[in-house]
């Protein structure tokens, strides 16, 4: 692994979290016309795990459980509202409430290194 790359593990990760997706959203194509809208996508997810702590596998697996469920749309849904679903209901009340969460300062420089590492990637 590179400097500038992600960890296999959480590549690995978006990808699966993006093959969810596309079984859950029959309709997934019309938001992506090239590999780049795709590369674009997976990146955004990425970045907003980090921006967002979501490191419990659990916390994937119930986004894309919600994406199942979810009848109001077939296309893939923006990277805000899978953060939605993979949140349960009392971090969404936490984080709407805007009370600063604590973290201690190996996960803050975890999420920096992370971070960094995707920002890297950006075009």
């Amino acid at each position: 692994m590179t400097s500038n790359s992600i960890s296999t593990e959480a590549a690995n990760l978006i990808n699966y979290v993006f093959q969810g997706l596309c079984g859950a959203k029959p309709s997934w194509r019309a938001g992506f016309k090239t590999e780049q809208d795709v590369s674009i996508y997976k990146q955004a997810l990425a970045l907003a795990f980090v921006e967002n702590c979501i490191t419990d596998p659990s916390m994937v697996l119930k986004g894309i459980a919600e994406a199942r469920r979810d009848t109001t749309s077939p296309f893939m849904p923006s990277t805000g509202l899978f953060l939605q679903w993979c949140k349960p209901e009392i971090v969404r009340e936490y984080h709407i409430s805007k009370i600063p969460r604590e973290l201690s300062e190996e996960d803050k420089k975890r999420a920096n290194n992370e971070f960094k590492k995707i920002m890297d990637l950006l075009p």
